[in-house]
């Protein structure tokens, strides 16, 4: 039986190919119009939950999280809708 939190994500590399990943919790950062600027992978679980309103950064980009959705279980995926910040 498998474990549930540790569940296979089938993901496609740069060929085209899918590639098994085994990982706990992922975290896809999307923009206002739903486009995914960032997917984050998190098999350690080391990463806190993002909460409305925090600022994060990843690289060079800031943003603003505007939402947190958990969108699936199986492995833990999360959809955190963002806003980027203005450029100074």
């Amino acid at each position: 039986m498998r474990n549930p939190q540790f569940w296979p994500a089938d993901l496609p590399n740069c060929s085209g190919r899918l590639n098994e990943v085994k990982v706990a919790r992922v975290f896809n950062f999307v923009d206002l119009t739903g486009c995914v600027l960032h997917t984050i992978h998190d098999p350690e679980e080391q990463l806190p939950i993002p909460a409305s309103g925090q600022e994060v950064s990843i690289g060079p980009i800031r943003m603003w999280v505007v939402s947190v959705m958990l969108s699936s279980i199986g492995p833990q995926t999360y959809r955190v809708r963002v806003r980027t910040a203005e450029k100074d």
